[in-house]
């Protein structure tokens, strides 16, 4: 399970479980359309996670640039603060951390024109959330689509939504070895043999896609999400 394809690079028997960055920042692409954003700021810390994000965004929109870059312990965003006071930017992309999430929206209070926000996964936290206060409400990112049956129960179980997303992929990949193995117990599969199992997997959740230089992986449906009165609400 990994956003990034890094891992995956020259390597011949893997299928990641998780979608391809490029996917994702499409969606949100499409939607800095929609809005009709005319110049987006990147704020991200130095990590190779949101570093498949940047990439994938100068890629498909060369206009998006990094207007900020910090470490993964910062938390003191004046000089952020102080540059956006005189940005021509009208929306921002969030790439950071849990804690650092929060701690730049208790500082983003000390601007008078808010922006649009735009975050990433680590925005489906209720614990993130809460600790942002109000003005995360409105912000939007790009998620992997979880069934309303499996997100309810997760609800019930934990009373929380934060890794929702990534324990339906669990539990997609869980069900997905099952089926695909439990009539092979005491069978040796070689690895072309385990591998062409997987990626001819027939499927209504998710589709088995490939890319030339990192191989399979698991593309589920992407959905848009937007914090609500500190609730994720998918809103396309």
């Amino acid at each position: 399970m990994s956003y990034f394809e890094t891992p995956a690079i020259g390597k011949k028997f893997i299928v990641r479980s998780v979608d391809h960055t490029e996917n994702f920042v499409k969606v949100l692409i499409k939607h800095f359309k929609d809005k009709g954003y005319k110049k987006t700021g990147i704020i991200t810390t130095e990590d190779v996670y949101f570093e498949s994000y940047v990439n994938a965004f100068k890629k498909l929109a060369p206009t998006i640039d990094v207007i900020y870059s910090c470490l993964p312990d910062d938390h003191d965003f004046k000089p952020l603060i102080a540059k956006l006071r005189n940005s021509k930017v009208d929306s921002l992309i969030v790439l950071l951390f849990p804690g650092q999430v929060s701690s730049f929206f208790k500082q983003y209070r000390a601007i008078d024109k808010k922006l649009p926000i735009i975050g990433t996964d680590i925005f489906e936290s209720k614990e993130e959330i809460l600790a942002s206060g109000d003005l995360i409400n409105g912000s939007v990112y790009a998620i992997p689509e979880v069934s309303n049956t499996f997100y309810n129960s997760y609800i019930n179980k934990y009373n929380d939504f934060t890794h929702s997303v990534w324990a339906y992929n669990a539990y997609i990949f869980a069900n997905m070895t099952y089926k695909l193995f439990s009539k092979n117990t005491g069978v040796k599969l070689s690895p072309e043999q385990i591998i062409s199992k997987v990626v001819n997997i027939d499927s209504d959740i998710f589709k088995i896609k490939n890319l030339a230089n990192t191989g399979s992986y698991m593309s589920f449906p992407i959905v848009l999400k937007q914090i609500k009165n500190n609730k994720p609400m998918v809103i396309r």
